[in-house]
């Protein structure tokens, strides 16, 4: 499970997926069940570096990313892990449903979770007293 926060900061997200190229991930909701699709800027990114190696000045990228609706941001490899630092709209105390895609197939799923308390003190009894009733019976054979 990944935990993550309200916030409008990108959060950094590290995962082992199936395979090392991608290009989208998805959000679901698990109380409304909607779904918000974030697009990354990979192919833009891509492009870039290749006119640049070429020589050539490349300008028209905010034009192109707000043109197709895409997130200014693209996953990075970094050993056997793939991360991205990606700004999301998420809601305190909701489960959500993680698949990251590479064109139309998924290369993982996870399941989020999005709390601001400090997570080494989380606990889902927060001010709550759960009481533990026991007899403390039990048997010893010899």
């Amino acid at each position: 499970m990944i935990i993550l926060k309200q916030q409008t900061e990108p959060q950094l997200i590290y995962f082992i997926p199936r395979e090392y190229t991608a290009s989208a991930l998805s959000l679901r909701n698990e109380t409304t069940g909607e779904i918000v699709i974030y697009y990354t800027a990979d192919a833009i990114y891509k492009l870039i570096d290749r006119t640049l190696l070429e020589g050539g000045n490349f300008e028209a990228k905010e034009c192109l990313i707000n043109s197709f609706d895409l997130i200014d941001t693209y996953f990075q490899q970094e050993d056997y892990f793939l991360k991205i630092s990606i700004p999301l709209t998420l809601t305190e105390n909701t489960f959500y449903n993680l698949n990251i895609f590479n064109k139309d197939k998924v290369i993982y799923k996870d399941k989020v979770f999005c709390t601001n308390q400090v997570i080494k003190d989380f606990t889902v009894n927060e001010n709550q007293y759960v009481e533990n009733n026991t007899t403390n019976e039990f048997i010893i054979y010899e």
